[in-house]
């Protein structure tokens, strides 16, 4: 497959925000700390390219690898990540990617392909809930980026405790717009120079696919 043909469905953008927006109308999941990734599943094969359009195919074949597992012809959004030997997000681990990473895994947060249908119209919740239906029956080398339906503030300290780069913010019911920049995406990058108190989560052995149980 081309770059071109691939790239019909460019990868949407966020923007950034000074902090996270508060609401009803908005879910939450991390912002991880890796590349940004396409992956496709067309006939017998399987693709990964990066945002900016190199083949990331070869460079991390085992993500390669279970692509293959999905059904039919599909094309997913995601951020493949670096896990050092505590289940953490490392970019220094992906960017000299060697056997000091523990694992290396797509986490995927949307659908824009299902089974050969267009599906970026779709409202978010709804393109999430069948991507995290074809997610648990692949390799644990494809993650889901979970969603955090917790207060704000309690999401922002366990962040800032467990020092992730940040929160992505995302419009309940909004659509998929491919190559575009808008207020339906927002990233919060958070300040590790500030401390808060902690209560009411439990972090999970996997940090990454279970950042929190809050209680």
């Amino acid at each position: 497959m081309s770059a071109t043909k691939a790239f019909s469905f460019e990868p949407m953008l966020c923007e950034s925000a000074e902090w996270p927006p508060e609401g009803p109308e908005w879910h939450y999941e991390l912002k991880l700390d890796g590349f940004r990734a396409i992956g496709r599943k067309s006939g017998r094969s399987a693709q990964l390219w990066s945002r900016n359009h190199k083949d990331f195919t070869g460079r991390f074949p085992a993500v390669t690898s279970a692509l293959l597992e999905l059904p039919g012809d599909n094309v997913i959004d995601g951020e493949v990540v670096a896990l050092d030997k505590d289940g953490k997000p490392a970019f220094n681990l992906l960017q000299g990617f060697s056997g000091e990473a523990a694992e290396v895994v797509l986490y995927t947060f949307d659908l824009l392909m299902l089974r050969g249908k267009d599906v970026r119209f779709w409202p978010l919740e709804e393109r999430r809930g069948r991507l995290r239906e074809i997610v648990q029956q692949l390799p644990s080398t494809i993650g889901y980026s979970e969603r955090f339906d917790v207060p704000l503030r309690v999401l922002i300290s366990a962040v800032r405790q467990h020092q992730f780069e940040g929160i992505v913010a995302k419009r309940v019911g909004s659509p998929y717009r491919s190559g575009e920049r808008c207020g339906d995406w927002l990233k919060w990058r958070a300040n590790r120079g500030q401390e808060f108190v902690i209560g009411g989560y439990i972090p999970n052995h996997n940090i990454v696919d279970s950042i929190l149980r809050i209680l």
